[in-house]
């Protein structure tokens, strides 16, 4: 069923992720600035448009592969996060704040996935 997709609170949480993207601070310069923030971005938007097209697959042991996506999607998310830390142009606070956040989702995932190839 199309669409179906978001009444699942995982992709819910990953679209108020997404949401949360227009109010971190980078505080980079010309090309650097564009690089990471487009960086970020995209590995947001692939969290939950993973979710949605594993939710589509037709398979649980398809949608469960998503999840995988999604999931990896959140480290390299994660990574870019501590990387704009290293570099000094993203906030401690914020990096820490959306960290959490990912990881929590993270963890909901992972159970989703769990529940899916058990009914496989």
């Amino acid at each position: 069923m199309h669409g179906a997709y978001r009444k699942l609170e995982v992709w819910q949480d990953a679209m108020h992720l997404m949401k949360g993207m227009g109010n971190i601070q980078i505080t980079l310069r010309e090309s650097k600035q564009f690089e990471l923030q487009n960086q970020l971005l995209r590995s947001a938007i692939s969290i939950p448009s993973n979710i949605a097209e594993g939710a589509n697959s037709g398979s649980n042991k398809n949608f469960a592969r998503y999840i995988d996506y999604s999931l990896g999607s959140i480290a390299e998310f994660q990574t870019q996060l501590e990387i704009g830390v290293l570099w000094e142009v993203i906030p401690v606070e914020q990096m820490k704040e959306l960290n959490l956040k990912t990881d929590r989702l993270a963890y909901r995932l992972r159970k989703l996935k769990k529940h899916l190839l058990q009914q496989y």
